[in-house]
């Protein structure tokens, strides 16, 4: 039973609002919690990148963004904090985990919650934030299990680790898509080299060349936009059968329209793109990383394939594209895994029950 206690300030400090998973998740957490305690949401690196769809964020959330050189920004921090004596912060990614927890520590009465929403940091960024999870935040909340498990390996205190997986809001109902001609097979993800789109890309040359009918669309935005470019010319790949969009407005028009989501990444935590995708019921061919393996179940709502494998990839793209009933079905299943196991409720009850616990202990 969850005890709510409406007088807890949460306070939540992220980075920016750039697109981002973390991103999406800070804005998401704040306007959940913001139906029960009062949110304060800093952004320490305003941006104009801001998705006015995707971040949409709640009028009861008290938003402050930080402006002026690091150390200005540093001191309106402080002085948020000292003003407001927030019960919890909770961090999104190595700054905020860094900066919340010394500021906690000097403003006695708020309680720092690290975040660390990837499976892979290097080395550096490894060694900064075990120093703030082993002496500045009381925990640190992972999105996912091999991060979590990882890093209690080299080194980051196990009792202070704590899994919370990311929530989605499932906008629809369970979809069952019409039989094309021409199906269409979508990416969604930043463009850069962790998501290698060159083994995408040679998965649909490859596709191209069996015979199979498709159009495939990659949706992102980031500093290999043109090098993709380039890989779809140098690879052949006709107009008519690939489409780049940038950072679109109506991304859920794409994922509603089309009928196989791929990603070929080379490390994950836990995939916002791939949440999003199996809450509008689509089959799923993705890599074995990260924690891909809890979400996509061989023959059940898709595939799993080693990292780089395009043959693979194209063996399973021609199976689904020949079989619109095993498409419809492992869409549905995958629909049924993101309702039950990482909804944006149980994300909240699991927040709140964290709250209360360390609130009222």
């Amino acid at each position: 039973m969850i005890i709510i206690n409406k007088k807890v300030t949460v306070l939540i400090f992220t980075q920016s609002l750039e697109k981002g998973g973390a991103e999406k998740q800070a804005v998401l957490l704040s306007n959940l919690l913001s139906e029960t305690y009062n949110v304060i949401l800093i952004v320490f690196y305003p941006s104009s990148l801001i998705n006015k769809t995707e971040y949409t964020i709640e009028s009861k959330v008290s938003l402050y963004f930080l402006h002026g050189n690091f150390f200005n920004k540093v001191i309106k921090l402080y002085k948020i904090i000292k003003e407001k004596s927030p019960n919890i912060l909770f961090n999104y990614l190595l700054l905020p985990n860094l900066l919340g927890g010394i500021l906690s520590k000097i403003i006695n009465g708020s309680i720092s919650i690290g975040g660390i929403r990837s499976a892979v940091l290097d080395k550096k960024k490894i060694k900064l934030n075990r120093f703030a999870h082993n002496y500045l935040n009381k925990k640190t909340i992972f999105n996912n299990y091999l991060g979590c498990d990882l890093y209690s390996s080299l080194g980051f205190k196990k009792e202070r680790t704590l899994v919370i997986n990311n929530g989605i809001n499932v906008n629809t109902e369970i979809i069952v898509r019409k039989k094309k001609l021409v199906p269409n097979i979508l990416s969604v993800g930043r463009f850069e080299a962790v998501k290698d789109y060159y083994t995408a890309l040679k998965a649909i040359k490859k596709l191209l060349n069996s015979g199979m009918k498709f159009k495939y669309t990659i949706i992102g935005w980031g500093s290999l936009q043109n090098q993709i470019m380039h890989w779809i010319s140098e690879l052949e790949i006709p107009n008519e059968n690939i489409e780049l969009i940038i950072n679109p407005s109506n991304i859920e028009y794409y994922y509603l329209n089309s009928d196989i989501f791929i990603q070929t990444s080379l490390f994950e935590g836990l995939s916002n793109s791939i949440l999003e995708a199996m809450s509008y019921s689509l089959p799923i061919i993705a890599t074995d990383v990260g924690d891909n393996s809890k979400l996509i179940k061989n023959e059940y709502n898709g595939f799993l394939v080693k990292v780089k494998d395009s043959d693979l990839i194209v063996k399973h793209l021609i199976e689904m594209l020949s079989n619109y009933d095993n498409r419809i079905r492992y869409g549905q299943y995958s629909y049924k895994i993101i309702k039950e196991n990482y909804s944006v409720e149980a994300m909240k009850i699991n927040y709140m029950n964290l709250i209360n616990m360390l609130t009222n202990g």
